[in-house]
Order: structure tokens, then sequence, then C-alpha cells
């Protein structure tokens, strides 16, 4: 019984590591995403705060987290852990505006937008779009949490319209501390919506291969009373 318990979990050693040969990769779509991060996704949607259609309003601050307080509004305008910043002031832009679908933000006159992840995640996506036919080449720059060398990047990401979103999700192992958003065809950024972000959830093997260790553990325990 010992040896069969012990070959089952070298099996299971052999396909976890192969499982995980591969700890950093482009995510293909949001349901993808979803199935990765389960319970532990957070998504923000900017939907929080008050704002007219078919409006934008510079809200007058570089930093935006859930201890912002502008125009009255606020604090918990947007869900903790995560900060969006510029280098100019940030934009809220509401549902109608230029055609778009909801709330959303971007920048006012800087191509880059950043949001820093307040602790280390594994995984993250957001959506992407531009004002109505107003089209961008949008690029990503992802960072770790130990260095400011870029861990990934990636290029012409074209956004065609405000109807038509862009999903871009990523996933690295090894924590990802920021991300910048980066236009390169207006004096603004690229507008973000839907920003999800979370830790993955172990495979179904890695819980298999604990409760087996746990199984030899009891039975060799058992057999030493024996």
């Amino acid at each position: 019984m010992e040896k069969i318990l012990f070959r089952l979990m070298l099996s299971l050693l052999a396909i976890l590591f192969i499982g995980n040969v591969v700890s950093a990769e482009e995510i293909a779509d949001r349901g993808s995403l979803n199935s990765m991060l389960g319970a532990s996704g957070v998504t923000e949607d900017f939907e929080t705060f008050i704002i007219t259609d078919n409006e934008a309003t510079n809200i007058g601050t570089t930093d935006l987290n859930s201890s912002t307080v502008v125009f009255g509004q606020g604090p918990d305008l947007v869900v903790d852990g995560v900060v969006f910043h510029s280098d100019s002031f940030l934009q809220w832009n509401s549902e109608g505006y230029y055609g778009l679908p909801s709330k959303n933000i971007s920048t006012t006159y800087s191509k880059n937008l950043t949001i820093y992840f307040m602790n280390p995640v594994n995984a993250f996506g957001l959506d992407m779009l531009v004002f109505g036919n107003y089209n961008d080449n949008a690029s990503i720059t992802v960072f770790g949490t130990e260095s400011e060398d870029p861990i990934y990047s990636a290029s012409n990401i074209f956004l065609s319209t405000a109807q038509s979103p862009v999903f871009w999700g990523y996933r690295d192992d090894m924590n990802i501390g920021k991300v910048i958003i980066s236009g390169s065809m207006r004096d603004y950024s690229p507008l973000i919506d839907s920003v999800t972000f979370g830790n993955v959830v172990p495979e179904p093997v890695s819980s298999a291969l604990f409760v087996l260790g746990g199984a030899v553990l009891a039975f060799k325990r058992r057999k030493a009373k024996v």
C-alpha cells in the first residue's frame, strides 16, 4: 500500500511540475482570468463616482485610490489595494461621452496611465477603449515587485472605437507590482475600465498532492503503531 501511495505521489509531482513550467503568460480573455482568480478576484469598474451622462470630469488629482476624496465624493471611489496614477490629472469619463458604453478613467495630458498594486498580485486584466472613433495603438509594460526593470511588455494593441473594448491580461507567478498603459496617437492615455486583479487559485492537482501527502503520513503513523 505504501509503495502504491508513493508512486501516486511521484506521478502527481511530475504533473504538477509540468503544469507549472509556464509561470508567466498573457491571458487570452476575461473568462480565462476569472477562472484563474476564482473568488479572489477584485474588479474596479469605475461606476461609483457620480457624474452626469455624456460628460467627463477632470478630477484634479494625479492619484486615485480608496482614500481619495474629490468634489465632495469619496472615500471608497475605487476598491482597496490599487492606485491609479498619471503624471497629469486623471479624468473620469461618463457613459455616453463620445459613445462610451460605461464609466471609465483616462489621463488628461499624459500618454501614460500607471496602475500600482499595493499588495503583490500574480494576475490581472483590464479593458481598454477610446473616445468615439479616435483610434489608438496601446502598449502595456508590466513590472515585478523587486525591480524597476520591466518583466514583460506588449505593443501595437489596436483600439478602434468606444464600442469595442479590448481586453488584455497577464499572469506572472513571481508577482506583479505595477503596470503602465500607454497610448501613441493621442495626447492622453487609452481609457481603462473593469480592472480585475488577484492571485491565481491553486490548480486542483496541487490540492490533490497535499491530500495524498497527508494520506502517506497517516499510513506511516498507523503502520508504526502496529
